[in-house]
């Protein structure tokens, strides 16, 4: 970013430019993947706690079983990490499993590469405003990149691992046919995605960092190789229980396990830490944790002998702590340590750096009372230590500055950082972290931008590594992006915009470039032409090349108006670009009439334009230069235009590459680079953006006074570039003139310095030499003498002290100034004064001079040196370090009235020498005239003879004439038609039929998409409510038993309720419940029979034993029933019991031995609710859960159907199209044929067209002798004795004194004229250098008195050889035919063209597949992205199951403590008991949930996970559902504030409190009636009746969420397939508009190019030669044209 480009093209190969495109590339991508991250501390340290689960499964994996701990707790763990990577999964699994998961992997990291490439091509070509696809790219790219730094590694590694090293004895493997058939495919795909997933971690791991100390960024930290050395263990981990998986070498894998653990402590013990810290501690801990498990498994594999126990886990538990607060405060003393050391005792610059972050650390910190004594402390010690007298710290040390003024008093202390930087930076000079460091201090702290510029770019030259040179780009792009976004909002770009000019004066110059290479293919095409053999793929490439940059000539033309619409100089280039090169006529004189807009606008708006935009605006002559502020190159030009040689004579090379100082007096040059290094050290600059007159040096060391202002240009693609806007002060007096009363006066200045007693003049105009002698080589710098030129040798009374005042007052001091003493105190004989013939401002002088007689030429040099007197006002006093300096200008006073302004009029004007000189050039004016005069009256007499002379010689009758004018005129209109070739037609309804194809595939993948996402919403809500109805049977359990003990007094109302108050409540409650369960079975009834309805595939359909109580009241009868039926006598035996009165529940309500119907139906609603209807709907449930599971692989069969139609058709397609396109190319290449008859003269005479265009607009070397290098065209004016010579010299010499207006306006004339004389190159191309001239900034009149004045004689001799040759022709009447060689060698080139052959089948193959691969590749995407869609919708599925399941668990295991209180009985199902398997059960289905909550799902799912995140770990009584009765505030309150702990915890809470309570009841061992009325009244079963009053609906509102998601997301998804749909239809219309369409435009304009570049040919060429007639005439020709 900062390098030099010129330098670097030079000097890099082509592997180095290469290598920094993608450097640029990737930089560019890693930057805005950055920018975009959001990523929080917290989801960060989530990342960090998965990975370290990650790595201690290895620590305590199951190979290690018969060495480490027997306990449960173990078990849990390994299967709660195991979840976390793809070990587990591929452990056995089937060979489905195994590739979807292999497949899956490859396509998420080959949807990566291609969203990087796709992502990194719009930002490199700035196309990322308004991208909606990039926006959400990029942020997934951020999230990934996160991800692979983190926990993505160990799976994919998994993955692409167990596919590379198979073996049928593998647990990974089993199912899989190793190394044969279709796996080695799967093998292929497993290498490429390996590959890919290195590159891709390789890239994210080194460059995904931010370094810089201010970062919001939670994996901000300097630069380290932890995160390399976890990814080299993430893959070293799972490559070993790969080929180990027997566990043969476990016990060495666990001590080198430690090992690496240890090394990883180690490192991070040594690794400067992270600058969140939050983030730092608990990395520590994590890794802490990682290693002391492996220990401990290592202390227990070797140590522990016996038999397997628990003593190791109990280690693990209890010294955990210990060791973790024994390491923290380990890497806490290296802080400590780090803070007593300084700086001459650091041996690397990465010590620097760990304690310049932990100063920095400690001054963000400073309001903590010790991180203000340990910063005391540090200041102190370095005082003591510095060796500086003028430390920082001593200044410090002794500020006074109170600590309310934070502000001030941080960024005194971020200066003693920096002090501490620098004195580093002396040691470690060559450390580019040090130096970028330096850059994040100065900017983020001292806001110093461009020393943090300057500091990035010294980074960059000490070769930085990869992490380095990447933060250099980075932070260089923030900096930059601040830049332009203050110039933005202070409104600096709104008189003159850096950036617009010179972008404009680049893309000029690529402008001119480009006509350059569009007028050298002209030129090589012809010529080619020329040769004897042409070659035909030279032929056709230069044809399609020549059409292409015309087109980019017109790209480039239309940018350059896009910015300056009216930019004269552009304007003129290109119109005669298309007027003598394209041959567009219409157009060209088009353009050429803007021209003449342009200059009429610039005269008349001269007084109405904005100044600022006057002067530096498009037409302004402003010389504008790129100062280089890049280290080492400081001063250095980088660019420039053409007005710097105009306004100093330095032309570009002069001055590119060298400093700026070069065009300086040298006064100023011995300052400058100072000047530069202090605005880049300090960022303060008093002239930026401040227009001031300055001195200016030109070629002849004169001074030119010089307005300058300057800018900083805010791109810093080149780094720091200065641009300054220079303008000399006579134009720019000129164009802002408005009054034409004003008077000129010749102005002189000149500067000497007044720090010393010696005043020695420093520089002095060109006027003071012309009106004084004073010569530039008597100035300071430029002189080679002893003695020094002082001021007061010419004006002594300038030094008087009394005329100061004067000197400075508005009306000047009159003084005398005497030069008639300079000559002889200085040596300068007429040897020297000849040498200082400089050029004069006056016309034609300089160059008749030399004519006149030596003795004359002396006394006017003589002249010069004279007495008089002048006025003269000091302009500025300038004071600098070490001198002081006096601007001052004069002019010359009457003697006779020195109080007038007026000019000398003794010099040049009233001298004879003049007058003589005067007379000559209107005599060589008059002479010039005559002699063009004399040229086109020639000229025109010569084509009259040729034009009688071939009507002489022609034999051919009127008729025959006229009826080959016609047949040619036919073949001219034919070849200008664009007919459709039948091959075209036949390759377009080709594709038509294809593109119908694939709609209509596209369409059936849509619609099977639509009716899949109904299918799969309806799976869930079927699903859902399923589970639902379990919970709602689990109330009505509980409020029945509620209901029947409460009328038998086992439980007590609360005070003040009475029984029938409670009575009333619990029916009222169970009379809810029994209708939510009414309704839900009938849903799903519903369900079931649309899935039988549905499916082939019934639901599993079983019988229950169902229990029935007898009149009797011992008689239990059990009958089977369906599941339906059992419920629906379920729901009305429930419903009964909300009917029922208080009294039926009681023995009483029985007698005799026979029960009554109330107990009956509570009978029926107890057994069979708490036990096999209980379990019948679970199972119903698991079922229906299963279905849907499973449906999702028939839609993955479904559309991988279509995917494979739509190859097959498109590879069908291929067969038939392909070689039609070879038809097409053959047909093109026999109309190339007709280049082949064009006479070799004609050819010759469009080369000289092209090289006379080239001669006038781009040779530079000429255009700058022509206009600018004004001294050596009167040397050669001198040397020449033409007088033809000497007129052009005068001429054009003459017009030198015209003002600008004059001059604009002669401009308009002499077009004019010119254009009536028809004088353009094309009509007479062997005379071009005698077009009349156009004088003033007319470039085209300009360059050809450019070419006459800079070599005359050329030009003469190029008239001598025109009319040579006209001679020869009239001297050879009968030389009118080619001769037989001739003609054989253009029958030769002619058969060459023709039997040319087509090369471009590879490319047309190449281009088929690439379009086809387009489609095909669609079809896969689309394919992979269901997968993706069935795999989110699977872990939906899981995750749905089991929350559904949540609520029905805790209230089922409420219902049986219950039970077993009131029946003491211990609710037995299947030899099991139900309380303790639902206690069991509930954290089972947790731990599920917890881990399904921690895999990745859809951003749909966004908001119900952190409602879910917030619902189990934090207060979820904020987000409550209140109710009239169940507010928030109360569940604040109960059982002391638990719920407030979040979800997980209260469901802990509840149910330990469960098995809490059953405990302590059988422990009683009091089953009396008394005693189960006080264990029911105790306050721990209230709260848990409480508690759970609270979660069920918590947990309720959660699985409604997730159930909106859910839908949200299909909704979502069915939109996107919709959009999709839509945007494959417009893309493929777009394809087939916008490529296909083109393309076989293309293929006809193959034809259309060929043969309208035929018409290139002029008529009366094809007339006058009879091949290329017959050619033209020929039936194979036309029917190719055809």
């Amino acid at each position: 970013m900062f390098s030099n480009k010129k330098q670097n093209q030079q000097e890099e190969s082509l592997w180095e430019k290469v290598e920094q495109q993608l450097k640029l590339w990737l930089h560019s991508l890693i930057h805005e993947l950055l920018q975009s991250q959001v990523g929080s501390p917290l989801i960060y340290n989530l990342l960090i706690l998965i990975e370290t689960l990650q790595l201690n499964y290895y620590a305590i994996h199951p190979l290690l079983n018969k060495y480490i701990w027997n306990t449960n707790f173990l078990s849990y763990y390994q299967q709660l990490i195991q979840y976390f990577q793809f070990n587990y999964i591929l452990k056995g699994s089937q060979a489905t499993t195994f590739l979807a998961i292999l497949y899956i992997c490859f396509s998420i990291n080959f949807i990566v590469i291609i969203l990087m490439v796709i992502a990194t091509n719009k930002i490199v070509t700035n196309q990322k405003k308004n991208s909606t696809f990039l926006s959400y790219g990029v942020k997934f790219l951020a999230t990934y990149g996160l991800l692979v730094t983190t926990i993505i590694p160990l799976p994919f590694f998994n993955s692409y691992l167990a596919t590379l090293i198979c073996s049928v004895d593998s647990p990974y493997t089993q199912n899989q046919s190793c190394y044969s058939g279709l796996y080695f495919f799967h093998l292929t795909i497993a290498v490429l995605g390996m590959i890919i997933f290195i590159f891709l971690c390789l890239v994210f791991t080194f460059m995904f960092i931010d370094m810089n100390p201010s970062s919001s960024i939670p994996f901000a930290s300097p630069q380290t190789l932890m995160p390399l050395i976890k990814l080299a263990m993430k893959f070293l981990l799972p490559f070993y229980v790969t080929i180990d998986y027997g566990g043969k070498f476990i016990q060495q894998f666990i001590v080198i396990l430690n090992v690496l653990f240890l090394f990883m402590l180690f490192m991070r013990y040594k690794t400067a830490p992270y600058y969140n810290k939050k983030i730092q501690s608990f990395v520590i801990f994590c890794e802490s944790l990682i290693f002391w498990v492996a220990f401990c498994a290592l202390v227990t594999t070797f140590l522990d002998q016996g038999t397997i126990d628990n003593i190791g886990l109990l280690y693990v538990l209890i010294c955990f702590p210990m060791f973790w607060n024994v390491y923290r405060n380990i890497v806490h003393h290296r802080k400590s340590y780090f803070i007593q050391l300084s700086i001459k005792d650091f041996k690397k610059d990465e010590d620097v750096e760990v304690y310049v972050n932990v100063l920095i650390d400690l001054i963000e910190s400073r309001e903590n009372a010790e991180s203000r004594i340990k910063l005391e402390g540090i200041l102190k010690y370095h005082s003591k230590s510095c060796p500086k007298d003028t430390c920082y710290c001593r200044q410090l040390l002794h500020d006074e500055t109170k600590d309310e003024e934070s502000q001030i008093l941080s960024k005194k202390w971020y200066q003693f950082v920096r002090s501490i930087l620098e004195d580093s930076l002396e040691k470690f000079v060559k450390s580019s972290r040090l130096h970028l460091l330096h850059a994040f201090v100065q900017h983020e702290k001292l806001k110093n931008k461009f020393k943090a510029l300057f500091e990035l770019m010294i980074a960059r030259e000490h070769k930085p590594n990869i992490q380095e040179e990447f933060s250099i780009f980075r932070f260089a792009n923030l900096i930059e992006d601040e830049i332009k976004d203050s110039d933005e909002k202070t409104g600096d770009t709104r008189n003159v915009d850096v950036n617009k000019i010179v972008l404009f004066q680049k893309r000029f110059i690529e402008f001119q470039e480009i006509i350059d290479k569009s007028v050298q293919l002209h030129l090589d095409f012809w010529r080619e032409l020329l040769e004897e053999n042409p070659e035909i793929q030279k032929i056709e490439s230069m044809g399609s090349k020549i059409t292409s940059t015309v087109e980019q000539v017109k790209d480039q033309f239309q940018k350059l108006r896009d910015i300056y619409s009216n930019h004269i100089k552009c304007l003129e280039i290109y119109g005669y670009f298309l007027k003598d090169i394209v041959n567009d006529d219409i157009e060209g004189e088009k353009i050429l009439d803007n021209v003449k807009y342009a200059k009429n606008s610039q005269s008349v708006n001269k007084q109405f334009v904005d100044q600022d935009r006057l002067k530096y605006g498009e037409n302004s002559n402003t010389a504008i230069l790129t100062v280089s502020g890049n280290y080492g190159q400081i001063g250095i030009v980088t660019n420039l235009n053409n007005e710097l040689t105009r306004i100093l004579g330095w032309s570009k090379a002069d001055v590119i590459e060298q400093n700026i100082s070069r065009i300086m007096p040298k006064v100023y040059a011995d300052l400058h680079d100072k000047f530069m290094e202090h605005y880049l050290e300090t960022s303060e600059g008093q002239v930026i953006g401040t227009e001031r007159t300055i001195m200016c040096l030109n070629k002849d060391s004169f001074l030119v006074p010089c307005t300058l202002m300057i800018k900083v240009l805010p791109n810093l693609s080149e780094g720091i570039q200065i641009v300054g806007f220079l303008k000399d002060i006579e134009a720019a007096n000129s164009i802002l003139k408005t009054s034409s009363n004003e008077q000129d006066e010749k102005v002189h200045y000149m500067i000497y310095r007044t720090d010393n007693d010696s005043y020695v003049m420093q520089g002095v105009t060109q006027s003071c030499y012309n009106s004084l002698g004073i010569p530039s080589s008597l100035m300071y710098g430029n002189s080679t003498n002893n003695i020094e030129f002082t001021v007061d040798t010419i004006c002594p009374d300038l030094l008087n002290p009394e005329f100061y005042e004067d000197l400075k007052s508005p009306a000047g001091l009159i003084v005398t100034i005497d030069t008639t003493t300079v000559q002889q105190n200085f040596l300068l004989d007429e040897e020297d004064s000849e040498d200082e013939d400089y050029p004069d401002a006056n016309s034609g002088i300089g160059q008749t001079a030399g004519q006149l007689e030596d003795g004359q030429e002396i006394k006017a040099k003589k002249s010069k040196f004279k007495r008089t007197r002048v006025r003269m006002n000091l302009i500025e006093e300038q004071t600098f370090e070490d001198r002081k300096v006096n601007v001052v200008k004069f002019v010359e006073v009457d003697e006779t009235d020195e109080g007038r302004s007026k000019i000398n009029q003794e010099g040049y004007q009233g001298s004879a020498i003049e007058q003589q000189q005067m007379k000559e050039i209107e005599r060589t004016q008059m002479m010039k005239q005559q002699w063009n005069q004399q040229q086109q009256i020639q000229q025109h007499n010569d084509r009259e003879e040729e034009f009688n002379a071939s009507d002489r010689d022609s034999n051919i009758s009127n008729s025959s004439v006229n009826e080959e004018v016609r047949q040619l005129k036919d073949f001219k209109s034919l070849i200008s038609e664009k007919t459709v070739p039948k091959s075209i037609s036949i390759l377009k309804k080709t594709v038509i039929s294809l593109i119908i194809v694939i709609l209509v595939l596209s369409g059936v993948e849509l619609s099977f998409k639509l009716s899949q996402g109904n299918e799969i919403s309806t799976g869930f809500n079927s699903i859902f409510i399923s589970y639902q109805r379990t919970d709602i049977m689990a109330d009505v359990n509980f409020y029945s038993r509620r209901v029947f003990n409460l009328a038998n007094q086992i439980r007590l109302p609360v005070s003040p309720t009475t029984q029938q108050q409670a009575y009333v409540n619990d029916q009222s409650s169970l009379s809810t419940n029994v209708n939510l369960l009414q309704t839900n079975q009938f849903q799903n009834m519903k369900n079931i029979i649309n899935l039988d309805s549905s499916t082939y595939n019934k639901l599993t359909t079983a019988l229950y034993d169902v229990k029935f109580q007898q009149q009797q009241l011992n008689d239990v009868k059990t009958y089977q029933n369906l599941l339906t039926d059992a419920m629906i006598q379920y729901i009305t035996s429930s419903s009964s019991l909300a009917n029922s009165t208080l009294s039926s529940f009681l023995p009483s309500a029985s007698s005799q031995g026979y029960v009554d119907s109330t107990i009956k139906n509570f009978f029926y609603v107890i057994q069979n609710g708490l036990f096999v209807l209980r379990k019948g709907t679970e199972f119903e449930s698991s079922e229906i859960f299963r279905y849907y599971y499973n449906e999702t692989d028939n839609f993955e069969n479904s559309f991988k159907i279509i995917m494979i139609l739509g190859i097959v058709f498109l590879l069908l397609s291929l067969v038939i199209l392909i070689p039609y396109v070879f038809k097409v190319h053959k047909t093109n290449t026999r109309v190339l044929s007709l280049f082949g008859m064009i006479p070799v003269t004609e050819i010759k005479e469009l080369v000289s067209r092209c090289e006379a265009y080239s001669a006038q607009f781009i040779d530079e070397k000429k255009m700058l002798q022509g206009e600018q290098n004004y001294q050596e065209e009167v040397d050669q004016s001198k040397q020449n004795d033409s007088p033809k010579g000497n007129q052009s010299d005068l001429e054009i010499n003459g017009e030198a004194n015209e003002n600008d207006e004059v001059k604009d306006s002669r401009d308009l004339d002499q077009g004019d004229a010119k254009q009536k004389n028809g004088s353009d190159i094309r009509s007479n191309p062997q005379n071009q250098l005698q077009v009349p001239l156009a004088g003033g900034s007319d470039l085209r009149g300009s360059k050809l008195a450019s070419n006459l004045k800079a070599n005359p004689q050329a030009a003469q001799n190029s008239n001598i050889k025109g009319q040579q040759a006209q001679a020869a022709n009239k001297n050879n009447p009968n030389k009118k035919g080619k001769s037989q060689e001739e003609e054989e060698a253009d029958n030769q080139r002619s058969q060459k063209l023709m039997n040319s052959k087509d090369n471009n089948r590879k490319k047309v193959i190449f281009q088929f597949l690439v379009f086809s691969l387009l489609f095909i590749t669609y079809f896969v995407v689309s394919f992979v992205l269901e997968l993706t869609f069935l795999q989110n919708m699977r872990q939906v599925l899981n995750h749905l199951s089991q929350v559904s399941q949540r609520n029905s668990i805790i209230k089922y295991a409420l219902v049986y403590m219950v039970e077993q209180i009131t029946t003491d009985k211990i609710q037995m199902q299947d030899g099991e008991d139900n309380l303790v398997a639902f206690i069991n059960r509930s954290y089972v289905i947790e731990n599920e949930i917890n881990t399904s909550s921690l895999q990745s799902y859809p951003s749909e799912f966004s908001s119900y996970f952190s409602s879910f995140q917030t619902a189990n770990y934090n207060n979820f009584c904020t987000i409550f559902p209140q109710t009239p009765t169940l507010t928030t505030t109360e569940c604040a309150n109960v059982n002391s504030k638990m719920l407030q702990r979040g979800l997980k915890v209260s469901i802990t809470s509840y149910i330990e409190g469960i098995r809490t309570f059953i405990t302590n009841y059988v422990n009683a061992a009091d089953t009396s009636l008394i005693n189960k009325q006080k264990e029911f009244a105790l306050n721990d079963y209230v709260v848990l009746e409480q508690m759970q009053f609270y979660i069920a609906p918590m947990i309720e509102f959660l699985n409604q969420q997730l159930l909106s998601a859910i839908q949200t997301y299909i909704n979502n998804q069915n939109s996107i397939e919709e959009i999709k749909f839509g945007v494959f239809v417009a893309f493929v219309i777009i394809v087939f508009l916008g490529v296909w369409l083109p393309y076989l435009q293309q293929l006809s304009h193959k034809i259309w190019r060929t043969k309208g570049m035929l018409n290139m040919i002029p008529m009366d060429i094809i007339t006058k030669d009879t091949n290329l007639k017959q050619a033209f005439q020929s039936g194979d020709i036309l029917q190719a044209v055809k």
